[in-house]
């Protein structure tokens, strides 16, 4: 459970990152 958590938060984080760039 807590693995998938993390793995939630990174897809997160890569999903604002590629936002961000591509604005």
């Amino acid at each position: 459970v807590l693995f998938g958590a993390l793995y939630i938060v990174n897809l997160g984080l890569v999903f604002l990152i590629y936002v961000k760039t591509d604005v």
